[in-house]
């Protein structure tokens, strides 16, 4: 927004609204929310792209309500951009706002919104919904969660859109937007919020049971574990390592523009064999957009352009060994853990079960971030 306006309102008083961002509330009560540009949008989006955007923040709802978060996501797409504002539901509003506010200062976005101490404000009755989930956290992302998202995702590759009339693409499309619902919204929260609170729990025990001890302490008992996004970088590094044998390859690599790399490669065997690599790739990570929710723009897939431009920089770097930082990160942690145990054995076993049981959750948690991302945020 304009920032032509130095004043600030009296506390309580919503936010003036400046002269070049007109704003108009269907709802007047929405102008007393604070809202805020979503950090995964923050270019204009078409109204085509906004319904897939509304259907993700319509299944947060049942998810909040499901693991008894006391909040609500509303979003309005406000003269083309994507703002979102969350709003208490069954907890006292001033408590939890004031965690809203405290969190945003240290970390703004809306899923960010909800990390730090995100048990304040929250009833008894809403931790005993969460800490069931947290302590067999793995079997119910990989038991119950992905295979749901997995078997929406078999429903739209199925889908062969070529012939259909507009009459049956606007049928797909409503199809679409519900699918999107259940697995953008609340099955994306289910995982992510359960995460974050996981990473949160973990943190804070950690904290307040090892004098001295920093969140970047805890992290580093959840560092090193394999994930969907590093495996997606290891098989395009191992592309690049390919092209480097082939001189073909490697001369179009390194000469032509990223635009026009497969138009070059088709030309040769050596380039075909090279293409048919690159599109089974793509098949499993090129899924994706660069650009959150915009349908107009082109995924991976249609426009190969984004992952041809990293084969060129992997292609210029000196051979190297991606899974020995892996490893090297993953003994730093198992040596973190060793420590952590050795110190917990003055604590009652309470104590050391309860740390056992948020770190195996936060360790999947870890994992589970990455990994929705590339099931969800990326292929669906």
């Amino acid at each position: 927004m304009s920032n032509s306006s130095t004043h600030t309102p009296p506390a309580g008083q919503p936010i003036p609204v400046p002269a070049d961002f007109p704003v108009s509330w269907a709802n007047p009560g929405d102008a007393k929310l604070t809202w805020q540009m979503d950090s995964h949008a923050t270019e204009p989006r078409s109204p085509l792209s906004f319904s897939i955007i509304a259907a993700v923040q319509r299944g947060f709802g049942p998810a909040s309500a499901q693991i008894g978060l006391p909040l609500s996501v509303r979003g309005m797409r406000i003269n083309g951009y994507l703002y979102v504002a969350l709003v208490p539901t069954d907890a006292p509003p001033e408590t939890v706002m004031k965690t809203i506010g405290a969190v945003n200062r240290l970390a703004p976005g809306l899923i960010r919104l909800l990390m730090g101490r995100m048990a304040v404000g929250m009833t008894k009755r809403q931790l005993d919904r969460l800490n069931p989930i947290l302590a067999r956290f793995d079997l119910y992302w990989q038991d119950e969660l992905l295979p749901e998202i997995k078997q929406h995702l078999a429903y739209f590759e199925s889908c062969d859109l070529r012939g259909l009339s507009r009459q049956q693409l606007r049928a797909h499309f409503a199809e679409g937007l519900r699918r999107m619902e259940r697995v953008g919204g609340t099955l994306h929260a289910l995982a992510g919020f359960t995460a974050i609170f996981a990473m949160s729990q973990f943190e804070e025990l950690n904290c307040d049971l090892f004098e001295g001890a920093t969140p970047l302490d805890a992290l580093r008992l959840l560092q090193g574990f394999d994930n969907k996004t590093l495996e997606g970088d290891r098989l395009l590094w191992q592309l690049s390592r390919a092209a480097l044998t082939m001189p073909t390859v490697r001369q179009v690599l390194a000469e032509r523009a990223a635009a026009d790399v497969i138009a070059a490669l088709e030309q040769s065997g050596e380039g075909r064999r090279f293409l048919a690599d690159l599109r089974a790739y793509l098949g499993q990570y090129g899924q994706r957009l660069n650009t959150f929710g915009e349908l107009a723009e082109p995924s991976w897939i249609e426009d190969p352009t984004p992952a041809i431009e990293i084969l060129k920089a992997y292609a210029s770097l000196p051979d190297s060994r991606p899974e020995a930082e892996q490893a090297r990160l993953a003994a730093g942690r198992e040596k973190a853990i060793a420590e952590a145990r050795a110190r917990l054995a003055g604590y009652p076993q309470p104590v050391a079960t309860q740390f056992e049981t948020l770190l195996k959750a936060a360790q999947t948690a870890a994992v589970v971030l990455e990994d929705h991302n590339h099931w969800i945020d990326q292929r669906m």
